[in-house]
């Protein structure tokens, strides 16, 4: 049985540069125990910096609404997990101000 594990995490500090440095080390601990996929939960606004500093195909950089929608099952139930198609999910909505 393959058993994916995934855990979530969140941040809004504004001082994305160094916060990011720090969840790097998180998520590279995360991955030596076996965990698949990191959900990073963050502000519209930081959402793209995020994504670029974290840059790693089993991290996703996610808002509360995503997260939302994903937990509500908004999108329903599909073979492939809704996290990899998080980024599409909210390219039609107005970043934070």
């Amino acid at each position: 049985m393959d058993i994916s594990l995934r855990i979530l995490l969140s941040t809004f500090w504004h001082d994305v540069e160094h916060r990011a440095k720090e969840l790097q080390q998180k998520i590279h601990d995360y991955f030596k125990i076996n965990i698949k996929t990191v959900l990073i939960v963050t502000t519209q606004k930081y959402r793209e910096k995020y994504s670029q500093l974290l840059d790693n195909s089993n991290v996703r950089v996610i808002t509360p609404d995503i997260l939302s929608e994903l937990l509500d099952g908004k999108y329903g139930r599909v073979k492939r997990s809704l996290i990899d198609s998080s980024s599409k999910l909210s390219t039609d909505r107005a970043p934070a101000s």
